[in-house]
């Protein structure tokens, strides 16, 4: 999942601290644009978890981040049982393939959605009930922690699985509500939205980068870890933001969404364990990522 959003932030960033990279992912199909301008110290590789010969890769890989995978409750929602094949089964080879080799650690990221629609209590520690009844996206997820810990169990595999909350940043897809909201408003001065109500943690692209080296680079190996900014936004207050910054006109139909109607993290065990906590303000990096989504709309 290298050329993907996050993965091209995570390989843009190793591969500033010097390490080689690797990245296997559907490069053909969806990852060439975010990629193309990296350094020479990038292997790529075309490659489907699902139908690729594991075989084929070398053994000698240091560290594995696991991000194939079908993120979006939209795309689940479309196609949900080629989503749950996807994120179960290719997270089942990723993780036998890891067994024949020496790696050192394997991060897996999951998703806060895993706590449900309508959570317990705010803000949400790694003790909150599990709920993945509302999406086939919260299950796949789910899934794909229980064999994370089945093969920890099993087989000793280093494993940190880290419970992402609502990552965003330039390269995002439109599948995401940030990137939507943007482009609608760069390119018809209007942003229309389904409810205002729910409520995120939006967490800067950087910070989740940052969280994932932290853990590779960590002693830590066992339950998950949730990773989010500890700050609570709204819809409708993120979707005014941004048609305030690009002179658009603002409006919410008040329709039911997907998932969770508020998320706010709870951050204190990521800072405890991998010495983590987020540096990038939501204001700061929304600008950021309005700036280059001005720049690079013609991208979509």
């Amino acid at each position: 999942g290298g050329a993907g959003f996050i993965g091209s932030h995570l390989s843009e960033k190793l591969l500033s601290l010097g390490a080689e990279v690797t990245i296997l992912d559907l490069i053909s199909v969806v990852g060439k644009d975010k990629i193309k301008n990296f350094s020479e110290n990038l292997d790529r590789h075309d490659f489907d978890i699902l139908k690729s010969d594991f075989k084929e890769l070398p053994d000698d890989f240091d560290y594995i981040f696991h991000l194939a995978g079908v993120t979006s409750a939209y795309e689940f929602q479309k196609n949900p049982d080629f989503g749950l094949k996807t994120n179960v089964d290719g997270t089942k080879n990723v993780l036998e393939y890891a067994t024949k080799t020496n790696v050192k650690k394997i991060i897996f990221p999951s998703t806060a959605f895993v706590y449900g629609k309508y959570p317990k209590y705010i803000p949400i520690d790694e003790k909150h009930p599990i709920d993945v009844s509302d999406n086939f996206y919260s299950l796949s997820k789910k899934l794909g922690e229980d064999l994370c810990k089945n093969f920890v169990e099993s087989n000793g595999l280093p494993i940190v699985i880290l419970r992402l909350f609502t990552t965003f940043g330039p390269r995002q897809t439109k599948d995401y509500f940030i990137p939507t909201v943007i482009l609608q408003a760069i390119k018809s001065g209007k942003v229309e939205i389904w409810s205002e109500k729910p409520k995120r943690d939006f967490l800067y692209i950087t910070d989740t980068v940052d969280a994932m080296i932290r853990s590779a680079d960590s002693d830590y190996i066992g339950k998950p870890v949730n990773i989010g900014s500890g700050s609570e936004v709204s819809i409708g207050e993120v979707g005014r933001l941004i048609a305030d910054q690009l002179n658009a006109e603002f409006s919410s139909l008040e329709k039911d969404v997907l998932g969770p109607m508020r998320l706010l993290c709870d951050y204190s065990l990521a800072k405890r364990l991998l010495g983590w906590e987020p540096k990038v303000s939501f204001s700061d990096g929304l600008s950021k990522t309005i700036e280059w989504f001005s720049k690079n709309h013609h991208l979509y």
